[in-house]
């Protein structure tokens, strides 16, 4: 940091980031095959991945102050290396039980080995903001933020990007051609204002606000082209498809298999908007109702392409199988209202609670490296629906209690061993509530009853009249009412919705407390227990949604994906902390 004057600062850092993830996968059966039967539990084929990715940066902020204003504009260089290579696998699909008897496989696929790539890039961004007081109880925030996510290219020119779009019915666009075009346009412009009424004697706070974020997605959904230099297999809709499948993989036609990924991606972008009013309340409390607003747009799409013709049976590159691809082409939209009440710290107790009702729609995907293949690849429209991780209800509060004995506190306050002991504790409490995630129906069906060969994502037609709830209610056992779907009986799509239905509610408590320990004029020793899921609720997960399994609508799984507010059995937790 260099201090220019005291209006005039710039700060300089530099940062690398290193992750490593090594997978390794063991097959019982020691082959490199998933073994996938529908209504039983996949067995894992001998894999193992290897991906080490590396971020360097550079970051300059300036911060200028000038009268009314505050200036800020700052500028970061980032580079990103990522190395990924992985050993042959495949899966191997029986549409039942009975299929899997007779070996009868339903579909199949193998990719050989991928050795280490070596992928790289640069991303710049950069900003320049004003606070602007205006008056007192007025400030407005205005800026603009540019990026530039490059494209990734492979250090040894050996990926060979595939696009049918733009590199014709070959597909292949050859060994060392560009991933794709960057985008160059991404300009967010944002502002904001802060008003608080004089008529209001300050205790009334509004702020709205408007901006435009661009981001870059998940770097694992950019690195397609690596994976078509290698051989690549897709193997459906043939009657005669029995495991082992390398007899398949030299004489049937039609089945190379190479991952596209749409050249001309654009970014994924989230306008975002809202409004908020916060209020002094009696008693040190402070209440904001708020509203916000998003939409999503160029969000991550995963489908499949090169599907059969319904009408003629054949596929549009008839050199190729059924083609799996990426691209940037999903919607979504966000509505929320939050109510909140806090109260500061203040005598020793601070809370704070809020309530959120909230409705999240998409197309399969919410944004980031989430995305669900279709049902129908050819209408996108279908999969609009409450998104998988839409919350209509959220809850949460949190109180920290200082507890008054001690030195400086109302009791205990000269030396001996009651303060020793009941002294400098303090006690946490995090309570969380919300209503339960969508559930998406499906049914198992075998390549050879749909038309197009596509049996992904799936699912079952409604029966007119029954109610997807069992009719005395919704128990562990029997979540959803298997009455209500029945299979499709031809090889046209079913019309269930998706994520029709909705899992278990979930809410925790957990409880902390704190005591301090002086050692010294410098030295400190903190104690701290904790309770993760007090009560000891049991916190169920989602229900089998695959009506095709005598399974369905049986919640077996439990939430179990941290400590804090997740669902997790009870547990306690102690520790010690010195600071010094």
């Amino acid at each position: 940091m260099h201090i220019f004057s005291p209006r005039l600062v710039n700060e300089l850092k530099f940062g690398f980031n290193r992750g490593n993830v090594y997978t390794t996968n063991q097959s019982q059966l020691q082959t490199s095959y998933v073994i996938a039967v529908s209504g039983f539990t996949s067995l894992a084929g001998d894999e193992y991945k290897l991906g080490v990715g590396n971020t360097f940066s550079y970051i300059d902020n300036l911060t200028w102050v000038k009268g009314a204003h505050t200036v800020k504009s700052g500028v970061e260089v980032r580079r990103v290396q990522l190395n990924q290579g992985n050993t042959p696998n495949g899966t191997i699909t029986f549409s039942s039980a009975a299929s899997f008897e007779t070996n009868a496989v339903s579909s199949a696929s193998y990719a050989a080995q991928l050795p280490v790539n070596g992928l790289r890039k640069t991303e710049v961004y950069s900003y320049v903001q004003d606070e602007w007081k205006l008056r007192p109880n007025l400030t407005l925030n205005a800026g603009v933020r540019y990026t530039f996510y490059d494209i990734f290219h492979e250090v040894l020119g050996r990926a060979n990007p595939f696009d049918f779009a733009t590199c014709g019915p070959q597909g292949y666009c050859g060994v060392g051609a560009s991933f794709g075009n960057p985008n160059s346009l991404d300009i967010d412009p944002r502002i904001s204002v802060t008003w608080a009424p004089m008529r209001f004697a300050g205790d009334t706070v509004i702020r709205s606000g408007f901006g435009i974020y661009h981001g870059d997605g998940q770097l694992d959904d950019q690195n397609f082209p690596i994976s078509s230099e290698i051989a690549q297999y897709s193997l459906n809709s043939n009657p005669n498809l029995s495991y082992p499948i390398t007899p398949f993989l030299s004489n049937t036609p039609g089945i190379i298999s190479p991952r596209e990924a749409d050249r001309n991606r654009k970014d994924m972008y989230v306008t975002q908007w809202g409004l908020s009013v916060q209020q002094a309340l009696p008693k040190s409390f402070l209440g904001t109702l708020s509203y916000v607003e998003s939409k999503g747009t160029n969000l991550l799409n995963t489908t499949y392409i090169n599907l059969k013709d319904p009408t003629t049976g054949l596929r549009p590159y008839p050199a190729f199988g059924q083609i799996q691809g990426r691209g940037n082409r999903n919607n979504s939209s966000y509505q929320g209202f939050v109510v909140s009440l806090q109260r500061t710290f203040t005598r020793g107790l601070l809370l704070s609670a809020n309530y959120t009702y909230a409705h999240e729609i998409d197309q399969g995907a919410a944004g980031g490296g989430d995305s669900d293949f279709p049902q129908n690849p050819a209408c996108p429209s279908c999969e609009r629906a409450s998104g998988d991780f839409d919350v209509r209800h959220g809850f949460n509060a949190n109180a920290v209690y200082v507890l008054p004995f001690g030195q400086g506190r109302a009791f205990l306050s000269d030396r001996g061993v009651a303060r020793a002991v009941f002294g400098s504790w303090s006690v946490t409490s995090i309570v969380t509530a919300r209503t339960g995630l969508p559930i998406n129906v499906t049914e198992d069906r075998s390549s050879t009853s749909v038309a197009t060969g596509y049996t992904t994502s799936q699912r079952p037609n409604l029966v007119p009249g029954v109610l997807p709830t069992p009719p005395g209610g919704r128990t562990r056992l029997n979540w959803i009412n298997p009455a209500a779907f029945t299979l499709v009986p031809n090889s046209g799509y079913g019309d269930t919705p998706r994520n029709i239905g909705r899992g278990p509610s979930l809410w925790q408590a957990d409880l902390g407390a704190l005591k301090q320990i002086q050692l010294g004029e410098r030295v400190q020793m903190q104690f701290r227990g904790d309770v993760f899921n007090l009560f000891n609720r049991a916190q169920y997960g989602l229900p089998l949604a695959d009506s095709s399994t005598s399974t369905f609508g049986q919640i077996v799984s439990v939430v179990n994906s941290g400590p804090v507010g997740t669902g997790t059995p009870r547990q306690i937790q102690f520790s010690l902390r010195l600071r010094f």
